[in-house]
C-alpha cells in the first residue's frame, strides 16, 4: 500500500514519519492508518508519542484504530492509558472500544477501571465488555468488589453497582456463595454492593438470609434487603421486617411495608400472633397501611383495635382503612 501524494515520505518503514504526515494531509490517514497496521510492534513508539504529544483528536482516533488493529498484547497498556487518562470523552470510549476487541487478560484491570468514567456511555461500554466474558471474569470482580479504592471517589458507588450488576448477570452458586459471604462482612459499602448483586441475580431462596442481614443494619442494607423481600415474599421474613420498621425514613417505610404486605392473605396469621409487640408510633402506623394494603376482611379486627389507639394519628388512619376494607358479611 502506497501513499499517493508528491508530498508523501518515501520511507513507509518510519512510522513517525507516516504520523507526521497522516497529521499534515487528513485525507491519507486511513492509508496510514493501514500501514502502521502492516508495521505491527514497530509503530507502537511513534504512536505512543503521538498520542502523548499531537494536538489533533481526529488524528489520535485514527491511531486509536491502528492500535486496535495491531491487536498485539503490547497495545494494551497503551489503549488503558488513554481510557484512564484522555481529557476527551470520545478518546476515552474509543479507547474502551477497542479494549473490548481484544481478548488478553491483560484488558480486564483497565475494564474494570472504566466503570468509574464520569461519562455513562463509557461506563456502559466497560461494562457490555465485562458482562461478555461471562464467569471468566467473576475473581477479578470479586476483587474489585473487595477494593473499590482503585475507583475514583466521586464515582466509586456507579463502579461498585456495575461490578454488582457484572456478577448478577454471571450467576451461579459460587457467585451467590461469595456474595453472601461479603453481604456479612463488615464493610458497609462492600455488603451493600453484594446484597445489590444477590438481588439483581434473582437468587429464589435467599428471604430467610435476608430478612437476617436486615436486622440492625443501616438503612441502605435493609433497603436492598425489602426490595428482594418484595420480589420473593416469605411470611417468616414479617418480625424482621415489622422491627426494621421502627424507623423515621419515610421511604425506607414505603418499601419495608411492601415487603410485608406482598405475603398478602399469608401475612395475616404472623401479623395477628405479633400484633401487641409493635409499640412504637412509626410501627404502628405502618401495621395500618400493610392491613389497608391487603385489603382482607381478615385485617379488620386489627385495624378495629388501632381504631381505638390513644394516638390520633393512628386511630383516623385506622378508621380510614376500616372505610376501605369490606366487611364479609
Amino acid at each position: 500500500m502506497e501513499v499517493n501524494s508528491v508530498n508523501a515520505p518515501h520511507d513507509t518503514e518510519d512510522p513517525g514519519g507516516l504520523i507526521e504526515y497522516a497529521y499534515h494531509h487528513p485525507s491519507s490517514r486511513a492509508a496510514v492508518r493501514d500501514l502502521l497496521i502492516q508495521l505491527g510492534n514497530k509503530a507502537l513508539g511513534a504512536i505512543e508519542d503521538a498520542l502523548r504529544d499531537l494536538p489533533d483528536d481526529t488524528m489520535k482516533e485514527v491511531l486509536l484504530q491502528a492500535l486496535q488493529g495491531i491487536a498485539t498484547p503490547e497495545v494494551v497498556p497503551l489503549l488503558a492509558r488513554v481510557a484512564r487518562h484522555s481529557d476527551s470523552d470520545r478518546l476515552r470510549l474509543r479507547a474502551v472500544q477497542a479494549l473490548r476487541t481484544l481478548s488478553y487478560e491483560a484488558v480486564i484491570p483497565p475494564l474494570i477501571q472504566a466503570l468509574d468514567d464520569q461519562h455513562y456511555r463509557i461506563r456502559q461500554e466497560a461494562f457490555e465488555a465485562i458482562v461478555e466474558r461471562g464467569d471468566t471474569l467473576t475473581n477479578h470482580l470479586l476483587d474489585a468488589l473487595q477494593n473499590p479504592q482503585q475507583w475514583r471517589s466521586e464515582t466509586r458507588f456507579a463502579a461498585q453497582w456495575s461490578v454488582a450488576r457484572a456478577l448478577a448477570k454471571i450467576g451461579g452458586d459460587a457467585v451467590k456463595q461469595s456474595l453472601m459471604e461479603l453481604a456479612e462482612g463488615y464493610d458497609l459499602n462492600q455488603r451493600w454492593a453484594a446484597l445489590t448483586a444477590l438481588r439483581y441475580a434473582d437468587y429464589p431462596d435467599l428471604s430467610l438470609w435476608m430478612a437476617e442481614q436486615l436486622r440492625g443494619s443501616v438503612w441502605t442494607i435493609q433497603h436492598e434487603c425489602a426490595l428482594y423481600l418484595i420480589k420473593h415474599p416469605n411470611p417468616e421474613t414479617i418480625p424482621a421486617l415489622m422491627e426494621a420498621l421502627n424507623n423515621p425514613s419515610p421511604m425506607l417505610r414505603e418499601v419495608l411495608e411492601r415487603a410485608v404486605a406482598e405475603n398478602q392473605l399469608a401475612a395475616v396469621p404472623k401479623l395477628q400472633r405479633h400484633f401487641h409487640e409493635w409499640t412504637a408510633f412509626p410501627q404502628k402506623q405502618s401495621l395500618v397501611r400493610i392491613l389497608r394494603q391487603i385489603g382482607h376482611p381478615a385485617c379488620r379486627s386489627m385495624l378495629e383495635e388501632l381504631a381505638q389507639d390513644d394516638d390520633e394519628r393512628i386511630s383516623r388512619e385506622a378508621n380510614e382503612a376500616l372505610d376501605a376494607i369490606p366487611t364479609g358479611v
